[in-house]
């Protein structure tokens, strides 16, 4: 057993990039293959609900997350819906880059009324590559969000894992 002394021992705080975002409020979403920002979707940036976003990497005014580092980053996705047709499809999508990269979470509306998706992938991405969120639809639906810090509706999480 050793003891260092003091003037041995440096203190280093080590931040992991991670950020959590909501969807600002109730959002109409029209049906088909979309990101949520383009003119087709939601029609602006309105991912800005941000309940974290450790080493700010995630930028509200473009929608856009920027790895910092190369790595693999687990990502958490939440849809949560009101007025799809009973039998109708949902599905989050990423955008890596620009290109429609990841579809998953399919799930299929049992009623007209409120339904809710999650999905959970892990991506690998180097440094500065960029995602945007989006999503598919088969029917016009009403995304559910809000700027209340304890409830999460149409949101997601990033986080680098390794």
């Amino acid at each position: 057993f050793c003891l260092l002394p003091a003037s041995y021992i440096m203190a280093t705080t080590v931040f992991i990039p991670f950020c959590h975002i909501t969807l600002d409020t109730n959002r109409g979403g029209s049906n088909g293959i979309r990101k949520f920002s383009d003119a087709s979707g939601l029609n602006g940036h309105y991912f800005t609900t941000i309940k974290s976003n450790v080493g700010s990497h995630y930028n509200s005014s473009n929608t856009k997350f920027t790895a910092p580092v190369t790595g693999v980053y687990i990502i958490t996705s939440n849809i949560c819906t009101h007025g799809s047709s009973p039998g109708s499809y949902m599905a989050w999508e990423w955008y890596k880059n620009g290109s429609r990269h990841y579809v998953g979470g399919w799930q299929q509306a049992e009623s007209d009324g409120y339904e809710r998706m999650t999905s959970t992938i892990m991506l690998a991405l180097s440094a500065n590559d960029y995602l945007e969120p989006g999503y598919e639809v088969q029917s016009s639906c009403s995304f559910q969000g809000t700027t209340d810090t304890s409830k999460y509706f149409t949101s997601f999480s990033i986080a680098l894992l390794h």
